[in-house]
């Protein structure tokens, strides 16, 4: 388990994912909904 944090939900989104590593987000809701708005988009643009 690691804890860190950023200046924004969508930073520390983009962030995690740029890590492409499998993860789980434990809290909070906010950053854990930005994840999934930034895979949405991203299987968006690459359908």
């Amino acid at each position: 388990m690691v804890r860190i944090g950023g200046n924004s939900a969508d930073q520390l989104a983009a962030y995690l994912l740029g890590l492409a590593a499998p993860l789980t987000v434990l809290s909070p809701d906010e950053v854990r909904r930005a994840l999934v708005r930034h895979a949405h988009a991203f299987l968006a643009a690459h359908r």
